[in-house]
């Protein structure tokens, strides 16, 4: 199944801002057959943490 435009939009953005901003790094992007993208963040200062983001196909965002 393929990521919504609006879905590849906010992922774009979102990315950035973790990036940049909480200086995050993403270490996986994938997406479930019910169309819900997740990705999991790892903080640069906490190696053996991470975030998992949950985004469903109408751009509501769950954290994990």
């Amino acid at each position: 199944m393929e990521p919504t435009p609006e879905q590849l939009r906010w992922l774009y953005l979102k990315g950035r801002e973790l990036t940049a901003d909480f200086k995050c790094l993403i270490r996986l992007i994938d997406i479930f057959p019910n169309g819900n993208l997740y990705i999991v963040i790892q903080p640069r200062q906490f190696a053996d943490q991470r975030i998992i983001l949950y985004i469903d196909p109408n751009g509501g965002k769950r954290y994990v």
